[in-house]
């Protein structure tokens, strides 16, 4: 599974022109996922995205040292398909877009689950849509799962991390 984070400060999603849904300053989050990826790795990435640290600490001004839960911004899920595929291969990674969509819901329901209420929004599994973002930073991440089977380049995925034994 792979993640984009982008920190904007607005981002919209049209379709025909018109704004579809929209949030201020938060976190865009672009999501794929790939081969073996399942609702396990879903539900972490979740989670590892919203307290992923992108902002400066207003309390500390320490830079990259709080969340967008944190700073209570918004936050706006897509679904990218494509996003995992290599250029020039045009299948989609996951050959089961059931799946996919699957996948997708896990991860918007864990992601409002741990981060609820009315700023945080997905996009609809397999509407059309334009993105429109004004970055805030430039801050781009990309976040890969260290579950499933296989990583991007063929090597063997770490299991998930397991709390320490005191």
């Amino acid at each position: 599974m792979r993640l984009i984070l982008q920190r904007v400060l607005s981002a919209a999603l049209k379709f025909n022109g018109s704004v579809v849904t929209a949030i201020g300053r938060g976190l865009l989050v672009l999501v794929t996922f790939n081969k073996g990826d399942t609702k396990a790795d879903a539900e972490w990435m979740a989670q590892k995205a919203l307290r992923a640290r992108l902002w400066s600490n207003p309390k500390s001004a320490k830079k990259w040292d709080s969340s967008v839960m944190q700073n209570k911004f918004e936050v706006l899920v897509v679904p990218q398909p494509y996003m995992a595929s290599d250029v020039p291969e045009t299948e989609l990674p996951l050959d089961d877009p059931k799946l996919e969509e699957e996948l997708f819901a896990v991860y918007v329901a864990k992601s409002q689950k741990t981060y609820p209420g009315p700023s945080h929004k997905a996009a609809t599994f397999g509407q059309p849509v334009g993105i429109d973002m004004m970055g805030d930073g430039p801050v781009t991440m990309v976040l890969h799962s260290n579950m499933g089977t296989e990583g991007d380049e063929g090597e063997e995925k770490k299991s998930a991390p397991k709390p320490k034994k005191k």
